[in-house]
């Protein structure tokens, strides 16, 4: 798999309501110890980290998860996304940071939700 077809396999698992279809996903593009670093916490593991998509899906089952143009380079990916909430709230913005191994799979998220502060 290359990492263009990781990330976007990546940011489908956010948009998919199954278990069972989101830890296939995941596991399709991902490390099974990928490391996943957020505001919200750090997971390690795929299956831990789907878990937590899915309480993601539970809790805002209207949002949906959108990919920006991946920008990618000797071994590493960037790309902006947003959260389409689709309740009347603004969307959400963020930017992911990816390290992926030799075989395109995701090794490393690590993710900043809103705009950058300061220039």
């Amino acid at each position: 798999m290359d990492a263009n077809e990781s990330v976007r396999s990546f940011i489908r698992a956010w948009n998919v309501d199954s278990d069972e279809e989101r830890l296939a996903l995941l596991q399709s593009c991902c490390d099974p110890q990928g490391v996943f670093v957020s505001p919200q916490g750090v997971v390690i593991g795929v299956e831990p980290f789907s878990t937590a998509i899915g309480a993601f899906r539970r809790a805002f089952p209207a949002a949906e998860v959108v990919l920006g143009d991946p920008d990618t380079h000797n071994g590493y990916a960037r790309f902006r996304w947003r959260t389409n909430w689709n309740d009347g709230r603004e969307a959400l913005y963020g930017d992911d940071f990816v390290e992926l191994s030799r075989d395109g799979l995701i090794v490393k998220v690590v993710s900043f939700d809103g705009a950058p502060s300061g220039a």
